[in-house]
């Protein structure tokens, strides 16, 4: 019997984000992370709101990075059994707009990712972002960078430099509700509706395609390209996931 319990569960260790909780009990959580190592991981953790708790540090934050040490289980809820908190993020509570960016991360790692599907440029993109948003007056622009991470990553991410009809290069990019990808103004006019992007905005989004934007950098983008950018960005992050995340309303 031990040795079948030990086949059963085995003990891991993680970097980690915290992305959801929900208390089980009066000194007990469920929690969702995104960890570095092992992607999305739902865990009960158990005692980890008594004050006295040195396992827990008295309760697991949100929007926290974290170490983490748990029993993996084939079936069912994980069995946290340590979490140190590595970084909080206190910039991201000063102000309600960097709050609200932050839980929207969060929001996407939960809904748009797989149990268990790893992703670490998806992990770091998200480290990086909640970086980028602790000190940032610009928050659209910086969660552009984390967005157009998530749609590489689920392979949804378009092309910017090419029509996708025509496959022209663009000078000139729309969008259309009705596209797969991204037009050129004159395949854009058979859709009938369409949304016509500006030139820095298309600039923008060929840099995050190629992943040499940061988030230090996004910071300087205009203001009425970063709200094209987060528009189109998360336009099609609604077409993945066929609805809104309980955030999006706040960004």
């Amino acid at each position: 019997m031990a040795l079948r319990d030990s086949v059963a569960m085995s003990i891991r260790k993680s970097e980690a984000l915290t992305i959801f909780s929900v208390d089980f009990s009066e000194s007990s959580q469920i929690v969702t992370l995104y960890s570095r190592e092992y992607g999305k991981l739902t865990a009960l953790a158990k005692g980890s709101k008594r004050q006295k708790s040195s396992a827990f540090q008295g309760g697991i934050d949100l929007l926290c990075q974290v170490n983490v040490v748990f029993y993996k289980k084939r079936t069912g809820l994980h069995l946290l059994s340590q979490c140190e908190t590595v970084e909080n993020f206190p910039g991201l509570r000063k102000k309600l707009q960097r709050f609200y960016a932050a839980s929207y991360v969060a929001d996407l790692l939960a809904s748009a990712t797989v149990e268990e599907q790893p992703s670490a440029s998806l992990y770091d993109a998200a480290l990086l972002t909640l970086r980028g948003l602790e000190g940032s007056e610009e928050v659209l622009s910086v969660l552009s960078f984390f967005e157009a991470t998530l749609l590489r990553e689920l392979g949804v991410l378009p092309d910017f430099s090419r029509c996708a009809d025509c496959r022209q290069a663009m000078v000139q990019m729309c969008d259309s509700p009705g596209a797969t990808g991204m037009l050129c103004p004159r395949c854009a006019a058979r859709y009938g509706s369409f949304r016509r992007y500006s030139s820095d905005t298309r600039r923008v989004l060929e840099d995050l395609a190629r992943s040499v934007a940061r988030p230090q950098r996004l910071a300087a983008v205009p203001t009425a390209s970063a709200h094209e950018i987060h528009f189109l960005l998360k336009s099609r992050i609604v077409r993945f996931l066929q609805s809104e995340t309980r955030t999006m309303r706040y960004v």
